[in-house]
């Protein structure tokens, strides 16, 4: 396994780890920062890249939408209209 792999099979099992407790209701109060270095990540930074590269949105995006949060927001904007 070269290190190229080894890194893509670590970011992979850190992003598995991370997105658990995104969508967790236990750490709903942990800030992104927090959950990216309790997954493993060396910074909130490299998290975000990662993460965008392989879901396409920023985790706080990710959280929003998992959470109805952002559904809920577009619902109140529609009744505005």
């Amino acid at each position: 396994m070269t290190g190229n792999n080894f890194s893509a099979l670590m970011n992979s099992l850190r992003l598995a780890d991370a997105v658990k407790m995104l969508r967790s209701e236990k750490h709903n109060h942990f800030t992104v920062e927090e959950i990216a270095l309790q997954a493993g990540f060396a910074s909130r930074q490299v998290f975000y890249k990662v993460f965008q590269q392989m879901y396409h949105c920023t985790p706080r995006q990710y959280r929003r939408f998992d959470t109805g949060e952002l559904t809920q927001l577009l619902h109140d904007l529609n009744k505005t209209e």
